[in-house]
């Protein structure tokens, strides 16, 4: 069950409480089915051999290798609901996440995340405009993580991110992944987003940080519009690589995810 959080009112989730074998809720997600972005080798498919419910609280997503073609498979999860943080509140967006336990060199092109993309890409913005926040992605079995928002530069009009926000976690254990928006303050340039593990910040954006201290449409493409949860492992594409011979499928190059919630400040 997600938690509750003091001060906070928990306004979605989804603790995958159900049978053991059953596939995600399709009313509370888009389960992906296709290709994915980034020259990703794998197919997305809502079968319950990619995604599962494991009976005691949790959703597995499991990659899979065909053995006779070599092709992979896997899952991807997008909420169909989107949340914004109101003025003058907070909003948190958190999951409880253990990766798979395969070393790292049979996770060679496996790519887990925890991420968001704003409501507005399935409105025609398109990306970077519609903004992301990358709570949890990390590549290879690695045991960093990436923090990364990336969003629209009106300057060029291009691609920008800041993703300074690296660090390192045991893989062996469930963690709390979330990220934090701040709009509290009066004025705009001092609103914030922070990154957290366990509780404890690895990372934050400001509008200054964005390369405009006063705002500006980039830090209200991603901090003040609508966001929308997404759970995923990937295999291949541009940033991990393509997998090899020894890279090895099933839940232990996959993700158990024990709850996905969002919450919103309850007083200003």
């Amino acid at each position: 069950m997600a938690p509750e959080m003091p001060g906070f009112a928990l306004v979605w989730w989804d603790d995958f409480d159900g049978p053991a074998g059953a596939g995600a809720d399709p009313n509370t997600w888009n389960i992906k089915n296709g290709s994915g972005p980034n020259h990703e080798l794998q197919r997305y498919t809502n079968s319950t051999a990619n995604l599962q419910i494991s009976g005691d609280g949790q959703l597995y997503i499991i990659p899979r290798k065909d053995g006779s073609t070599g092709g992979w498979t896997s899952a991807r999860l997008e909420g169909w609901n989107s949340f914004s943080c109101d003025p003058g509140h907070l909003m948190v967006f958190q999951a409880e996440i253990r990766l798979g336990q395969n070393p790292g060199w049979q996770q060679q092109g496996i790519w887990p995340a925890y991420w968001t993309l704003g409501v507005n890409v399935r409105q025609g913005a398109g990306w970077p405009k519609c903004g992301e926040w990358d709570i949890l992605e990390l590549i290879n079995g690695s045991t960093t993580n990436m923090a990364t928002l990336h969003f629209l530069n009106p300057a060029f009009n291009g691609h920008d991110q800041r993703s300074s926000g690296q660090v390192n976690f045991n893989r062996a254990d469930f963690h709390t992944w979330a990220l934090k928006v701040d709009r509290t303050p009066a004025n705009i340039r001092d609103e914030k987003m922070t990154w957290y593990l366990d509780g404890n910040p690895f990372f934050e954006a400001t509008p200054g940080a964005l390369g405009n201290a006063d705002g500006g449409v980039q830090w209200e493409d991603v901090a003040h519009r609508e966001f929308f949860p997404i759970l995923n492992v990937a295999v291949g594409g541009d940033y991990p690589g393509p997998p090899n011979d020894q890279t090895a499928d099933g839940l232990e190059s996959g993700m158990a995810v024990r709850y996905v919630g969002v919450y919103k400040s309850n007083t200003q």
